[in-house]
């Protein structure tokens, strides 16, 4: 069974996963991380130094050290969902998603038809990769229920330094 597979099934079955976040584009570094035997590492496109350009060496090594790689993308745009897809992810976290219909428009930026619209390429693409939203506004917790229950979205992720400026915390 592919890995990713594997991993979001552990997160629909909401099995407990540990992972972590890597802002440093060395992939040495994230090879360390995933061997400490966690599930899953975080390329963090958003607001480490990594670019799509380390994301091959990167994903390899996270993937030989038996953890899934992941990358928080930089905007909740198709092209920056496909590209770290394209380039070896197993699966995205997508920043500052407010809605339902942000998060349906995501969704199909990561699923290949008939589901989505995200278009075939990449030799390093998972064949079924997972969509994980960023919840980091009130907004988005206002429209929360409706944002779990869109197909295609496998699980959320807190900001919780930007959800507590925008509650005014």
């Amino acid at each position: 069974m592919p890995m990713a597979d594997t991993f979001r099934s552990r997160l629909v079955a909401r099995e407990r996963v540990y992972g972590a976040w890597s802002v440093i584009p060395s992939a040495l570094s994230v090879r360390l991380l995933a061997a400490a035997g966690l599930d899953y590492v975080v390329i963090d496109l958003q607001h480490g130094g990594a670019t799509e350009a380390d994301l091959p060496a990167m994903t390899s090594a996270i993937r030989l050290a038996g953890a899934t790689p992941i990358a928080r993308v930089r905007h909740a745009q198709t092209a920056d969902i496909g590209r770290a897809l394209d380039l070896g992810c197993e699966g995205v976290i997508v920043p500052n998603i407010d809605s339902a219909a942000q998060a349906r428009q995501v969704a199909g930026a990561v699923r290949y038809p008939p589901t989505g619209y995200r278009s075939a390429g990449g030799v390093l693409a998972a064949e079924d990769p997972f969509c994980l939203v960023m919840v980091e506004s009130a907004a988005a917790v206002a429209d929360l229920e409706a944002t779990v229950a869109v197909d295609g979205v496998d699980g959320l992720y807190v900001g919780p330094r930007d959800l507590s400026l925008s509650l005014g915390r």
